[in-house]
This record gives structure tokens, C-alpha cells and sequence, in this order.
């Protein structure tokens, strides 16, 4: 089953499109320009596997924590396609898809992080034990400096590097699980 995920809550928007062995992800523009830049975004991402909106099973969309107005966009877009295409809807938080980017780090507590600006970072606790990360602590908002102490002993802090290249983001990370 093919299924395109589509993040612009985090830092790091993106939409990816996983299935039958293929899997991409690609980067959107930050800000504003993400939402100007998603469908155009999501069709190419089509085109380049040779897929239309109807070969796709299930979309998948981040419901945050992260940019209000971006988890407004991702919503609406991804609500809007499935209504039209009559298929289903997956939400993924934020912090779930950042901790299944650490599943390489070979890490099995993860503490997710990413900017929520103002000198603070939405934080989470997840362990990767089984086929998807498992939130162990409700999300919350830390001044930046307190994450790494507030990750428990022996877990990884595992904050989202915005200025990291390639197809690492969180949206490819939510495609694989969806």
C-alpha cells in the first residue's frame, strides 16, 4: 500500500511517499512557504514514482506539537485530499516521527527534541522497543538548556537538526510507519 505523509508542524517540513519498496521524502520550504509549496510538493513526489492521487491507500499528517499554523495547513491539505479520494487518514505526533529517526542511533529510550522557539524545545520520552515508537511521557514545552537533564538515565536525547541535509525528516520517518 502506498501511503504520502505530509509534515509542517516541525522545523523540518516535508512530505514523503512510502510503499511495495520505495520510499521518499523531500524537504518543503520553511515558514509560509511550506504551505505554498505543498501540493506542488506532493504531485511531483507522485510523478517521480509515477503514481496519481488515486494509487495512494492512506495519507498520514502531523498533528503536532509544532508551528500552529503549519499543523493547520498539513490538516486541512491532507483532510481536504482524503475526502476527495475517499481513503484514510493517519495522524502522527511530531515527537513520534523525531524518535523514529533514532531508531539508527541503535538507542532504545529516545528524548525527541525540537525547537519551539523562544529559547524553549518540545520534548518527549518514547521507547523503540516495538514495530512503532512508544510514547512513555506526555510531550511538554523546556527551556532548551533543561532537555538534557530531563531526558532519564540511559535514554538518548535526540534533538531534530533543521540544518542536517538529506531526506532525513520527520515525514519520511511517519510514511515508513504508517
Amino acid at each position: 500500500m502506498w501511503v504520502l505523509a505530509v509534515d509542517t508542524a516541525t522545523p523540518m517540513p516535508g512530505v514523503a511517499l512510502a510503499g511495495e519498496g520505495f520510499e521518499k521524502g523531500a524537504r518543503l520550504p520553511k515558514g509560509r512557504q511550506a504551505s505554498e509549496a505543498l501540493l506542488g510538493c506532493l504531485e511531483t513526489m507522485l510523478s517521480a514514482a509515477r503514481l496519481s492521487f488515486p494509487d495512494i491507500g492512506r495519507l498520514a499528517v502531523c498533528s503536532g506539537p509544532g508551528s500552529f499554523t503549519g499543523i493547520r495547513v498539513g490538516l486541512a491539505t491532507v483532510w481536504g485530499l482524503a475526502r476527495a479520494l475517499a481513503i484514510p487518514i493517519e495522524t502522527f505526533g511530531a515527537l513520534e516521527a523525531v524518535a523514529e529517526l533514532a531508531r539508527t542511533t541503535g538507542g532504545r529510550r529516545i528524548c525527541p527534541s525540537f525547537d519551539a522557539e523562544r529559547g524553549e524545545v518540545y520534548f518527549g520520552q518514547f521507547d523503540l522497543d516495538g514495530p512503532r515508537a512508544r510514547e512513555i511521557a506526555p510531550p511538554i514545552i523546556l527551556a532548551r538548556e533543561s532537555a538534557p537533564g530531563s531526558c532519564p538515565r540511559g535514554a538518548l536525547l535526540f534533538p531534530l537538526d533543521p540544518g542536517e541535509a538529506g531526506p532525513r525528516i520527520p515525514a519520511l520517518a511517519a510514511g515508513r510507519k504508517s
